[in-house]
């Protein structure tokens, strides 16, 4: 997500030169609130800044309603912001039904790039509302609510490990086990991401709920190369060649864990049980 303080200095130096007073005299009021609801997010304390965003809002609905001001990029990017920020900070769910409506007719009429910047943050803060949603949802245990929310903010915020991960959880709780694959594969390359070993070791247990040994087989397989020192992804490798048959591989794994590990018990437990 953009630095809040960064939007700021955005809307304190923002100017329309482009258009006279009469027609920007409400964008700009709502420019000038928002500003001030910002200085208040920024040190923390949103709560303190709720009057100055419902003044943004009411300057805003004048601009979209006044013929002058209806069809100009700058009115619809800033109320979907308003309207973002509305249905975070305001908790108004409503308001962010709206915000999707206002950012596709900002986008619309932004032929020329200009409100970028303000339709990238109203659509990381309606990602934002959307992980929050998620969340409330994960601890009210319905996990498929969950994970609608979380992978809808993927929809403003692509590429979010965090969310692309907790959408991965909430789909395995919910055992929709495509979705949770779908996820979990997309952080494989992502090997920077904090919970990535986790991810490598467990994708193979979805293929495998999923009933296919061929890709748990492949995975496992990845996850011992991620992670050649994990004894978890040694022995889950081990075990899923056995299911399938494949003694050669499976002699071959424990050999090699049990010549890293040579104390571990339970490989040599394995290594018996697989040559019985």
């Amino acid at each position: 997500m953009k630095n809040c303080k960064t939007l700021l200095t955005l809307l304190l130096a923002l100017s329309f030169t482009t258009v006279t007073y009469a027609q920007k005299s409400n964008v700009r009021k709502a420019q000038s609130s928002l500003a001030k609801f910002e200085e208040f997010k920024n040190v923390g304390t949103p709560e303190l800044g709720q009057d100055e965003l419902k003044k943004a809002k009411e300057a805003i609905d004048k601009a979209i309603e006044h013929d002058k001001s209806k069809d100009l990029p700058e009115t619809w990017a800033f109320a979907s912001l308003i309207e973002a920020n509305s249905a975070v900070y305001l908790e108004q769910p409503e308001a962010a039904e709206k915000a999707e409506e206002y950012l596709v007719k900002a986008k619309e009429l932004d032929t020329d790039g200009k409100q970028e910047e303000y339709i990238d943050v109203a659509e990381q803060t309606l990602g934002l509302f959307l992980f929050n949603k998620g969340a409330s949802s994960w601890e009210g245990q319905n996990f498929e609510e969950a994970y609608n929310a979380f992978d809808k903010a993927l929809s403003f915020r692509p590429g979010d490990t965090t969310l692309t991960y907790y959408a991965g959880l909430a789909a395995i709780q919910n055992q929709n086990y495509d979705a949770a694959i779908d996820k979990y594969t997309q952080l494989v390359p992502e090997k920077e991401f904090s919970e990535h070993r986790n991810v490598v070791v467990d994708l193979p247990k979805l293929y495998l709920s999923n009933k296919d040994t061929t890709n748990a087989i492949k995975y496992a397989g990845i996850a011992t190369k991620e992670y050649p020192e994990d004894n978890d992804a040694a022995i889950q490798h081990i075990e899923l060649n056995l299911i399938v048959g494949n003694e050669a591989q499976v002699i071959s794994d424990i050999e090699k864990q049990i010549e890293q590990n040579p104390d571990n018990g339970n490989l040599r437990h394995t290594f018996c049980c697989g040559n019985h």
